[in-house]
């Protein structure tokens, strides 16, 4: 055999070893990457009538039903769970832009709008008649607010991010100040300056907030403590690119919407991944830049996106709860696929670039 022949022949050798040596971490991830199981679209009554860029959606968990900012229309729609229009309102002339919406356990909505001078938040009676402008009332010193997004918890708290100085400030639902914490506080102030904050979510005790630039969900108790942050920053099965917004099911399952991987990635709450699905396309059940998520009482997500205007109703892979049950009956609370978390946030890269959530 000449020296070519034996160099090929140790290569090919050495390639075959590796090949059969190599973990099998990453096939056992990519079996927990699914389709879609995709249940209807939420569609409105009417030749034209149709949703215009859809964007938050909040369910009412109380009432039964699901309530879908329509920007492009200027309006909130509001269905019931079977996807059945109940009702909608608008702007009129009052704001445009709506963002965020939340019901409080009264009935009461509340909006997030544009006016000349800015982003606001508007009191909306529960039959859709406008009640004005929420005033601030009580608040420190020096205080500027510039919400950007918000959610309220079971006892009818207020948490908007602030994008005035990256912070969350709780209000009650008459606009009594409460309380202020500020968020990414482990980065840089360059690292602040450049990060951008998704949806938050409440849950019990504790606040979830996505940080897409960085990869990963931020954990903080309500009273501002950070608790933890989860998610590795990729585009591999259980990895998150862009989260845009998440909601925690049953206090136990935190779904995770990744807009630039176009899946759901669910993690236990305290940061092991159980399994995700989706996909690119624009047939029934796959995403094209997804950007807000909720579910209902029976588990359903609910998934909007601006590209052909769809907010999409899904179920919950049964394979993510039967593996949530095993961890946690399993004889510890590891595996080879979690925990994916950290106590302390990675920086952002030196030359990201700001990027727009829209």
């Amino acid at each position: 055999m000449d020296l070519d022949s034996l160099s090929i022949s140790v290569a090919a050798l050495l390639l075959a070893v590796t090949v059969c040596s190599a973990p099998s971490f990453a096939q056992s991830r990519d079996d927990l990457s699914v389709r879609t199981e995709f249940v209807r679209l939420l569609e409105m009554p009417g030749a034209g009538n149709g949703f215009l860029r859809p964007e938050n959606v909040f369910i009412d968990r109380r009432a039964g039903e699901v309530f879908v900012t329509d920007p492009g229309n200027n309006r909130v729609v509001v269905l019931d769970t079977a996807g059945v229009y109940l009702f909608e309102f608008g702007g009129k002339d009052v704001f445009r832009n709506v963002g965020s919406v939340v019901v409080d356990s009264r009935g009461y909505i509340y909006v997030l709008g544009t006016t000349a001078d800015g982003a606001h938040i508007f009191k909306v009676d529960y039959d859709g008649l406008l009640l004005g402008q929420l005033e601030l009332s009580d608040t420190p010193e020096g205080f500027r607010f510039a919400p950007l997004s918000m959610n309220i918890s079971e006892n009818d708290l207020i948490y908007v991010v602030n994008g005035a100085d990256l912070s969350v400030v709780v209000i009650n639902t008459e606009g009594k100040f409460q309380s202020q914490f500020a968020v990414l506080g482990d980065l840089t102030e360059k690292s602040r300056r450049e990060s951008i904050l998704g949806q938050p979510e409440i849950d019990g005790n504790h606040l979830y907030l996505p940080a897409p630039m960085l990869g990963q969900v931020y954990v903080y108790d309500v009273g501002g403590q950070f608790v933890r942050a989860f998610g590795i920053r990729g585009n591999l099965a259980g990895e998150l690119n862009f989260p845009s917004d998440v909601t925690i099911i049953d206090h136990k399952i935190a779904a995770v919407l990744d807009k630039h991987r176009f899946a759901v990635v669910c993690y236990s709450t305290n940061g092991q991944f159980l399994g995700e699905f989706g996909g690119m396309g624009v047939k029934p059940g796959d995403f094209y830049h997804p950007a807000y998520i909720d579910h209902d009482n029976q588990g359903r997500l609910y998934i909007s996106q601006r590209f052909m205007n769809r907010v999409q109703v899904c179920d919950l892979p049964d394979f993510i709860r039967q593996r949530l049950d095993s961890l946690e009956n399993g004889p510890d609370s590891t595996s080879e696929n979690g925990p994916v978390q950290s106590s302390l946030p990675p920086q952002l890269p030196e030359n990201s670039a700001k990027e727009v959530m829209r």
